[in-house]
Protein backbone atom coordinates (compact mmCIF):
# COMPACT_ATOMS: atom_id res chain seq x y z
CA UNK A 1 0.00 0.00 0.00
CA UNK A 2 0.97 3.52 -0.59
CA UNK A 3 -0.02 6.90 -0.82
CA UNK A 4 0.93 9.58 -3.13
CA UNK A 5 0.93 13.11 -2.27
CA UNK A 6 1.06 15.82 -5.44
CA UNK A 7 4.28 18.10 -5.48
CA UNK A 8 2.96 21.06 -4.52
CA UNK A 9 1.43 19.90 -1.61
CA UNK A 10 4.27 18.76 -0.06
CA UNK A 11 6.18 22.20 -0.60
CA UNK A 12 3.14 24.22 0.79
CA UNK A 13 2.54 21.95 4.21
CA UNK A 14 0.38 23.52 6.35
CA UNK A 15 -1.34 21.43 8.50
CA UNK A 16 0.38 18.19 9.64
CA UNK A 17 -0.36 14.59 8.30
CA UNK A 18 -3.06 12.50 9.82
CA UNK A 19 -3.01 8.60 9.31
CA UNK A 20 -5.13 5.94 11.01
CA UNK A 21 -3.00 2.76 11.23
CA UNK A 22 -5.25 -0.36 11.71
CA UNK A 23 -4.68 -2.06 14.66
CA UNK A 24 -3.54 -5.31 12.83
CA UNK A 25 -0.22 -3.75 11.43
CA UNK A 26 0.69 -1.10 14.46
CA UNK A 27 3.80 -1.88 16.20
CA UNK A 28 2.29 -2.52 19.49
CA UNK A 29 0.43 -5.55 17.42
CA UNK A 30 3.41 -7.68 17.28
CA UNK A 31 4.97 -6.78 20.71
CA UNK A 32 4.85 -9.26 23.60
CA UNK A 33 3.42 -7.34 26.30
CA UNK A 34 5.54 -10.26 29.01
CA UNK A 35 8.41 -9.23 27.99
CA UNK A 36 10.37 -6.56 29.32
CA UNK A 37 12.08 -5.04 26.39
CA UNK A 38 8.97 -4.81 24.87
CA UNK A 39 6.95 -3.23 27.87
CA UNK A 40 9.45 -0.50 27.15
CA UNK A 41 7.99 0.23 23.86
CA UNK A 42 4.15 -0.53 24.65
CA UNK A 43 3.95 1.82 27.42
CA UNK A 44 3.83 5.55 27.04
CA UNK A 45 5.92 7.75 29.02
CA UNK A 46 2.86 10.17 30.04
CA UNK A 47 0.75 7.15 30.67
CA UNK A 48 -0.99 7.92 27.58
CA UNK A 49 -2.89 4.51 26.02
CA UNK A 50 -4.35 4.32 22.39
Amino acid sequence: MSISFAAENLVNQQEPFCFIIPDSITLTAWLDPSLTAHQKLISHPLGEKN
